[in-house]
């Protein structure tokens, strides 16, 4: 069986990376199982990472911390690394919507540092200053660490996923 991610099914090769959003734009859809593509060697948490990291990456950075490197509007540096940091984790404050089986999320944040526990503890702690400061409903969890899926989806929404996946493709 050939695999074809949900990129390559929609012609596109290169993914162009930005940064993060505070919201998604007006047109900007939440991933949900009907965006994903068959795969058998891919899980529906393999699916959900990669729509999310997309989803995050071509968005444009919305704010800076002090001594850094970058600006508002750059590109999101994410996938390149943090400059003097051997690591980096990407966390996001997101909404599980089991009634529609969809995933948003609010806000997304770098974190840099020495080793990976480090770069996660920044990544989430940004991410959970921000909740409380505008006073979002989601919940912060961490996506990538070093360029790898940590993801972890709820039971109940990673059924309903699966169930309408499977639904959506036979």
């Amino acid at each position: 069986m050939r695999v074809i991610s949900p990129l390559a099914a929609l012609g596109m090769g290169l993914i162009v990376l930005s940064a993060c959003a505070q919201k998604p734009a007006p047109n900007q859809q939440p991933v949900t199982a009907s965006t994903a593509t068959e795969s058998s060697a891919k899980t529906g948490t393999d699916w959900l990472h990669e729509e999310l990291m997309v989803k995050i990456l071509k968005q444009k950075i919305i704010s800076v911390g002090i001594g850094s490197n970058h600006k508002k509007g750059d590109p999101n540096p994410y996938r390149e690394g943090m400059r003097g940091s051997a690591h980096k984790a990407l966390s996001a404050c997101l909404v599980w919507d089991l009634e529609n089986v969809s995933v948003t999320y609010k806000r997304a944040h770098m974190g840099g540092g020495s080793d990976q526990s480090n770069a996660e503890f920044v990544a989430l702690r940004n991410c959970r200053n921000k909740k409380r400061q505008f006073q979002y409903d989601c919940t912060c969890q961490l996506i990538d660490s070093d360029d790898e899926n940590v993801l972890k989806v709820p039971a109940d929404f990673l059924a309903k996923y699966e169930k309408k996946f499977r639904a959506s493709t036979e």
